[in-house]
């Protein structure tokens, strides 16, 4: 790239362009090994405005030969990857047990849980019922379907401590 710099300062430098008639412009790459290109395929590339570029095929002198400006470089072609291992193939039997053993862990977990839902309650009922022998027994009657508790004692009758009534 030619800028025109008459005043030696950044601010205002403006790009030259070339105007190119007849012969191309060749572009050396003196420091390429010759017998390194020779195991790989070397291309030019042409870097443009705007992200475009242009590959070409190099000389045998490692040169670029263009018509044009912008930035050059060589491209070498990489060396195919190596392919991916294969993964583990993964035996159905063993997933079948695993599902199975976790159905079977959950009905399991399951029991369990019932069975001690089972004994919190009658440990609780049983104590309600050691609670109710300890308090004082009341007579009981129906109400439709229900039993309810009826005291078999009657109150003592009111009666006026005084003899002035208001």
């Amino acid at each position: 790239m030619a800028y025109d710099s008459p005043n030696g300062t950044v601010i205002g430098n403006q790009k030259l362009t070339f105007t190119e008639d007849g012969d191309p412009i060749t572009i050396r790459f003196p420091h390429i090994d010759a017998a390194q290109g020779e195991n790989m395929t070397q291309k030019c590339v042409q870097f443009g405005d705007w992200r475009t570029f242009e590959i070409t095929n190099m000389t045998s002198g490692n040169e670029c030969i263009t018509h044009g400006i912008g930035h050059f470089s060589i491209v070498v072609a990489s060396p195919p990857a190596p392919a991916p291992a294969p993964a583990p193939v993964k035996k159905k039997r063993n997933r079948k047990w695993f599902v199975v053993g976790i159905v079977f862990g959950l009905a399991f977990l399951g029991l369990v849980m019932t069975v001690t839902f089972k004994l919190l309650t009658r440990r609780k009922l049983k104590s309600m019922e050691k609670q109710s022998e300890k308090d004082v027994a009341f007579d009981t009657f129906w109400v439709g379907r229900s039993k309810m508790p009826s005291a078999s004692m009657t109150r003592t009758q009111p009666y006026l401590e005084h003899e002035y009534v208001p």
